[in-house]
């Protein structure tokens, strides 16, 4: 199963002329959870909670409309939330897109739990976990091994070979 997880993703990012790279994003999205190890096994979400800084913009409208048959794979929710502590609470995975505001203040306020996910590689100089960076014409995930080490997730080794992992 996790073989063709990595499998679809690959396609997806080898498949760009028929993508957006807001499709390939909300691709990611979704399939991340698949990837994600929790080291305390009371951490691991029953739900998967899915916010959005601001607005669900293009990646959460993208996910937004796919929400009947998805939920059929994972059980998620979405969400669009304030950099506010009592609001990012409930957060899983926090997208943060490019025209986000104050990503600092959401990244401050974030539960220690919460992946926070960023368009650029500059969101994991500010502190995120991972970024998906699109390069040239494809989505290449980059992941903040400083912030990883201190996180209570860790990813399948198979995802951390594709993604781009550095300090940051």
């Amino acid at each position: 199963m996790r073989l063709l997880l990595i499998f679809c993703i690959l396609v997806a990012s080898t498949n760009v002329v028929a993508k957006t790279a807001e499709q390939l994003r909300a691709a990611y999205l979704i399939q991340i959870p698949a990837f994600v190890r929790y080291t305390n096994a009371t951490d691991k979400p029953f739900k998967v909670t899915y916010c959005f800084a601001e607005q669900l913009g293009k990646v959460g409208g993208l996910i937004d409309t796919q929400k009947a048959v998805l939920k059929e794979r994972i059980n998620f929710d979405l969400m669009v939330v304030t950099p506010s502590k009592d609001s990012l609470q409930q957060c899983t995975y926090l997208y943060l897109a490019k025209n986000t505001e104050s990503i600092e203040s959401y990244l401050e306020n974030a539960d220690a739990k919460t992946i926070a996910i960023g368009e650029e590689e500059s969101v994991l100089v500010k502190g995120a976990l991972m970024a998906l960076v699109q390069e040239q014409k494809k989505i290449r995930i980059h992941i903040n091994r400083s912030k990883l080490d201190e996180n209570t997730v860790s990813f399948n080794a198979r995802l951390l070979s594709l993604a781009k992992v550095k300090n940051y």
